[in-house]
């Protein structure tokens, strides 16, 4: 009886090893898979973020150089846009 007992008991533990074994397995390649993840998240970031900045620089040039009628209305937005981005630098600078 006693025997049956620690038997059943053995089985029980052999098998809440295997299911820890096996969590720590998969916990293992969700990190690996998560890790992954977020370096692909910062790659496509910074993809964004380059193509944002080329954009806008296009639109600059587009509107400095443009024929259309309009363009230069867009072109001195476009340079009082970046006059003000200038002075909002130089008074971050002022108060260091």
């Amino acid at each position: 009886m006693e025997q049956d007992i620690a038997q059943r008991l053995k089985l029980k533990i052999d098998s809440l090893i295997a299911l820890y074994e096996a969590q720590v397995l998969e916990n293992e390649r969700l990190r690996t898979r998560l890790e992954s993840t977020a370096r692909q998240l910062e790659e496509k970031t910074q993809k964004v973020n380059t193509l944002e900045k080329q954009l806008n620089n296009l639109q600059l040039t587009s509107a400095i150089v443009g024929d259309a009628a309009g363009s230069n209305a867009a072109a001195k937005r476009k340079v009082e846009k970046l006059m003000r981005e200038i002075d909002r630098c130089i008074g971050l600078l002022g108060n260091s």
